[in-house]
């Protein structure tokens, strides 16, 4: 937020991104209809997976408690990444500034 604000470059794709429950509800579902599927290709076992998932699921909307998400938010490498960034940001900033005060002294200097 620092490095956008102060007006600095931005390299990356700056598109909307998803939140940690829809990615959570992206791949619990797609797990299920995998399961399904292998458990009509006879995996019988799959069912019971996709059985065990769908109680976990259920679980997680009664307590307000998901341990994918909690896992998927852990590994959510932009937080580190912003942490990582913010002095970096703030030395840019104040580089800019200072850059910018030297340029408006020259210029008085010289006129």
């Amino acid at each position: 937020m620092a490095w956008r604000a102060a007006g600095l470059p931005i390299v990356g794709n700056s598109g909307p991104r998803l939140s940690i429950f829809r990615q959570v509800q992206l791949i619990d579902g797609a797990m299920v209809a995998l399961l399904v599927l292998a458990g009509f290709a006879c995996l019988t076992v799959a069912f019971a997976i996709a059985g065990i998932m769908g109680a976990m699921l259920a679980f997680a909307g009664a307590t307000d408690w998901c341990g994918l998400a909690m896992l998927r938010a852990a590994l959510e490498p932009r937080g580190a990444i912003l942490m990582a960034a913010q002095p970096v940001a703030a030395e840019a900033v104040r580089l800019r500034d200072a850059t910018r005060h030297w340029q408006t002294s020259t210029r008085r200097e010289t006129t």
